[in-house]
């Protein structure tokens, strides 16, 4: 008699959804209470391929990849998208997908627009976990004008041709050669415009950083203690403004750079667990 075999397959979909003039790409991995997992500059959902792995065994894990980055397209008429855009996008994906609450992990500008859905849409958001995030670059001189050297460049040379040198600058530890390898194959497929827009959104004055106050579910703030983009004095800042609400958050800080799910899986993942044991859905 031939044994049985437990079924593991579990949901896995792709799909482009029309928001407003955008075509935005989506995965949906699993079954259960949603995640919502947005990527940062220069990246796209496969930087959200190892923590889906884990997660979609008892989630459903949601990833997108924002205009101009991975599959998304750019505005249909040329405009430059925003971050109240992003954040947009993140409403509407919830939207569209019938998704009753999320939980929202976000990395890098994903935790930017993260942390203003959730201060906007509280009765949306059940959870929220922030990687190496930051704040708004419109009020700070020398992180704008670095940034805005960043989308000259990428439109001038292509991100292809400086990609060694954003890959340092986000894993500075030369130990984490495969972190450095997956990391260069996704950031040298991002379109120039798309990481150029990206950048400056961050800047511009219509990144407003959202009234912190106003995050009440459950947050995690995940930060890198060598990451040069958003260092460890920020991940302790956004803690701090966060706590006004109320309900302080969980600290984490990881013995890596900008990229720590390439970098540190396992307490990545941990990190969000403890906040999901948190969270009512």
């Amino acid at each position: 008699m031939t044994p049985q075999v437990q079924d593991i397959r579990l949901r896995r979909e792709s799909r482009f959804l029309q928001i407003g003039e955008y075509k935005i790409f989506v995965e949906i991995d699993g079954s259960g209470p949603y995640i919502l997992m947005t990527h940062g500059l220069g990246s796209n959902t496969n930087a959200f391929q190892p923590l889906t792995d884990i997660f979609s065994k008892q989630y459903t894990v949601v990833r997108i990849d924002w205009p101009g980055h991975g599959h998304s397209s750019l505005h249909r008429n040329g405009i430059k998208f925003s971050v109240p855009d992003l954040v947009y996008i993140i409403q509407m994906v919830v939207q569209k997908l019938h998704i009753p609450s999320v939980v929202l992990v976000g990395h890098s500008a994903g935790g930017v627009a993260s942390m203003i859905a959730a201060a906007e849409y509280p009765e949306m958001v059940r959870g929220l976990a922030v990687l190496g995030a930051g704040r708004t670059r419109a009020n700070q001189p020398a992180s704008k004008s670095f940034t805005l050297s960043l989308a000259r460049q990428a439109r001038d040379v292509g991100t292809a041709t400086t990609v060694d040198d954003m890959v340092a600058y986000n894993i500075p530890s030369r130990d984490s050669p495969l972190a450095r390898a997956l990391l260069r194959t996704v950031t040298a497929s991002t379109s120039a415009e798309g990481y150029a827009q990206m950048c400056e959104a961050l800047c511009a004055d219509s990144h407003i950083d959202p009234d912190y106050s106003k995050i009440i579910c459950p947050t995690c703030i995940i930060g890198g203690a060598a990451d040069p983009i958003s260092p460890v004095s920020v991940t302790d800042e956004l803690v701090g403004l966060i706590a006004t609400s109320g309900r302080a958050p969980k600290r984490f800080v990881l013995e890596t750079g900008h990229m720590m799910i390439f970098e540190d899986i396992n307490e990545t993942a941990n990190a969000i667990r403890t906040l999901l044991n948190d969270v009512t859905f």
